[in-house]
């Protein structure tokens, strides 16, 4: 039987996953210094993803592997949070904030979020996760790309 909170602390382990910290580690230690992720970086964005998944990426566009074969993939869009909405059924998707304060909105199911960086970028920059379950009807990794989506951060080009 599984534990939802496998080192006892009174923190599920999905939700320490969600804030990016280790559930199987003493507080404050992070899913980074534990070495359970590492950073994916190119000339706009860095993110963090598991680090037994391979990342697989050119230009703006990366795919992110698990062992079980499931994916979570990266493309960015020259457009705005609000431009996308327009153009889908903006119903479908509810708007929050990432941890790293970017506007953004996520799928009724969970499986698609698009994080504006408009903002720190100043011009129109749409990036758009989607989770791609393996075929075998099961998402395994729900938590982890909710810390992804979090862990999504701008990078400040060189001057």
């Amino acid at each position: 039987m599984r534990k939802p909170d496998t080192d006892s602390d009174g923190f599920l382990d999905g939700n320490e996953v969600f804030h990016r910290y280790n559930p199987a580690g003493t507080a404050p230690l992070t899913l980074l210094e534990s070495g359970f992720v590492k950073v994916y970086s190119n000339s706009l964005f860095s993110i963090q993803y598991p680090s037994q998944w391979t990342a697989v990426g050119q230009d703006f566009a990366v795919e992110f592997t698990a062992l079980s074969g499931e994916k979570i993939s990266i493309s960015v869009q020259p457009r705005s949070l609000e431009g996308y909405l327009g153009a889908v059924l903006p119903a479908v998707y509810n708007a929050f904030t990432t941890k790293n304060g970017y506007s953004a909105a996520l799928s009724e199911d969970q499986l698609t979020a698009v994080i504006d960086l408009s903002v720190p970028a100043k011009e129109a920059v749409l990036v758009s996760l989607i989770y791609k379950p393996d075929g075998n009807g099961e998402i395994d990794y729900l938590q982890t790309f909710k810390m992804m989506i979090n862990s999504l951060q701008f990078v400040q080009p060189a001057e």
